[in-house]
């Protein structure tokens, strides 16, 4: 185990070396910095107190590395590897942003020890070496580990949380009752997302009631059930108020209490709500910028406003649900996930169906699917804001550890069924090394041709702005090449993906998409073309209007 983690931890480190800022990253390190001054103000809707964990890694490294003997050969050497000199303002703002990465990380590194020890729990020592192996050679956990977002904390926290209620409902007592109520308060500081907890909880516990687990190490087991009721409304009033606490403190208390109607909100229920006389004067247990943040979501879910959905080449600009694409990340997730991560998971579910009536087989199993279950409907069928898989990664760490089921009996295996786990497992290793370090950009091998990612999917699945450094490399070899050419024009062009597939202008470049192939392409994110004078006349013929010069 120890050695898959310094092996994560070092690939994610020199993988992140030379990657430019993504376009989220500075508004989520500018709030964490803010709240480090004690300003929870939002200034947009998605930026989490989380954040301020970047800020505070990052800090610490930064001052680490001045105060060492050796500190100015240190920042030499970032500097040479950055291309820049020491004493340029946009070095440090590299060497600051390059610090807070490692929180994210570290994050990561927590992440990955649970789903070792949850699966190793659960499936024995081979069930959490098999989900470790799947988390360190996961793509998506390694492109996102590595920046300063909110969507691995979010995975965490969604795994930590969902971990430490399983321990709480498999021996109920005060202890584990306050290790799930903290992790599951701290969740809300992560992202918006870690809200559906509470339902996934609720649902996991009225299937329990409904289908109880044995009695030996249940010590409500025999209870009345009145007695049942009593204990289970003390303990949901416990974990409501630790959610409450916690998301008060992450938010330093600001302006919490304040009656309904002092919100100023956009969710058309709320406001009906808010004039409402008696339900307009209820003070509201909660910080402004957490319920007003969730209520910014809440109305871009509405009407999906400001998102341009992009999939298998059809852009749909988001204006009502009919512009969100059913199914977008189980798409996403099919061309995203490495193929033999993809073989492994359904040999876990068909595991599972041949397992499923061992009691304590299927009743711990339950904190894994049903979370599954809820994310993948909710995300492929409610969801409309599709700019990225990283929404759906909450739901890749339940699905190692699951996965874990499958290497249960490893001991039992035929010989050839280990042999033929051992290549699958190659399989995945080398096709995920196989892009390093551009692991944002990640395609498997059902896009064999890897400029043809773009025909599949675009935004933050591919091109988040990563790569500025390596355009600036290709571009000192190619001094003639247009970048972004504003016009149509012959010669070698680049263009970023987002760009190219009209993202932010749809009819810019579309002489270039329909009427070119790439020839090339710069660390997946930006495509080459050489574009010649008489196809390209050619090509503007056909689009030219009639009627127009």
């Amino acid at each position: 185990m120890a050695f898959l983690l310094v092996f994560f931890f070092l690939m994610c480190l020199s993988s992140m070396a030379l990657k430019t800022r993504t376009y989220d990253e500075p508004n989520h390190y500018r709030y964490g910095k803010r709240l480090l001054e004690g300003n929870p103000k939002r200034f947009d809707d998605s930026k989490m107190p989380f954040s301020a964990l970047n800020v505070l890694v990052g800090r610490a490294i930064e001052r680490s590395i001045e105060g060492l003997p050796f500190g100015s050969r240190i920042m030499g050497k970032l500097a040479s590897v950055a291309g820049m000199p020491p004493e340029d303002k946009k070095f440090r703002q590299y060497v600051t942003l390059q610090s807070a990465r490692v929180g994210t990380i570290l994050a990561a590194l927590v992440l990955a020890f649970y789903v070792y020890r949850w699966s190793t729990i659960l499936y024995g020592c081979a069930g959490g070496v098999g989900s470790l192996l799947l988390f360190v050679f996961c793509p998506n956990m390694i492109a996102h580990a590595q920046l300063v977002t909110s969507d691995l904390y979010a995975a965490a926290m969604v795994t930590i949380s969902l971990y430490y209620y399983w321990r709480f409902l498999k021996s109920p007592g005060i202890k584990s009752a306050s290790w799930s109520a903290v992790t599951l308060g701290l969740a809300q500081l992560a992202k918006y997302t870690c809200v559906f907890l509470y339902p996934i909880f609720a649902v996991i516990a009225v299937i329990r009631l409904w289908n109880p687990p044995a009695p030996a190490g249940n010590s409500a087991a025999g209870l009345k059930p009145r007695k049942k009721a009593l204990i289970a409304g003390g303990y949901l009033a416990f974990f409501l108020s630790v959610s409450i606490l916690i998301i008060n403190g992450g938010f330093l208390f600001y302006e919490s209490f304040r009656p309904l109607r002092a919100y100023r909100l956009g969710s058309g229920l709320i406001q009906k709500m808010q004039h409402m006389p008696v339900v307009g004067s209820i003070p509201v247990p909660l910080p402004y910028p957490y319920f007003q943040g969730l209520d910014w979501l809440g109305k871009k879910e509405t009407f999906n406003s400001g998102c341009t959905n992009y999939l298998l080449g059809e852009l749909r600009k988001g204006r009502t649900s009919r512009d969100a694409f059913k199914g977008y990340y189980l798409v996403a997730s099919f061309f995203k996930v490495p193929i033999a991560s993809q073989i492994i998971l359904v040999l876990a579910l068909i595991y599972y169906i041949r397992k499923r009536k061992e009691h304590a087989f299927r009743e711990d199993s339950q904190f894994l699917l049903v979370p599954l279950l809820f994310f993948t409907v909710y995300f492929n069928v409610f969801h409309k804001t599709q700019i990225g898989l990283r929404y759906f990664l909450v739901a890749f760490p339940l699905a190692m550890v699951f996965c874990g089921g499958f290497f249960r009996d490893w001991a039992f295996y035929k010989r050839k069924t280990r042999i033929a786990c051992g290549v699958l497992m190659a399989w995945l290793i080398v096709s995920v090394l196989s892009y390093y370090p551009h692991y944002l950009s990640y395609f498997n091998e059902f896009v064999w041709d890897r400029t043809n990612g773009y025909k599949i999917l675009a935004d933050s699945n591919v091109d988040w702005g990563q790569d500025g450094w390596y355009l600036r490399r290709w571009k000192k070899t190619h001094p003639d090449a247009y970048i972004l050419p504003p016009e149509p024009v012959a010669g070698t062009i680049v263009v970023p993906i987002n760009h190219l597939v009209g993202l932010f202008d749809p009819g810019q470049y579309r002489w270039l998409r329909e009427g070119f192939e790439p020839a090339g392409q710069i660390a997946y994110s930006y495509l080459v073309y050489h574009v010649e004078e008489e196809p390209l006349r050619r090509v503007l013929d056909r689009m030219r209007k009639p009627g127009e010069p």
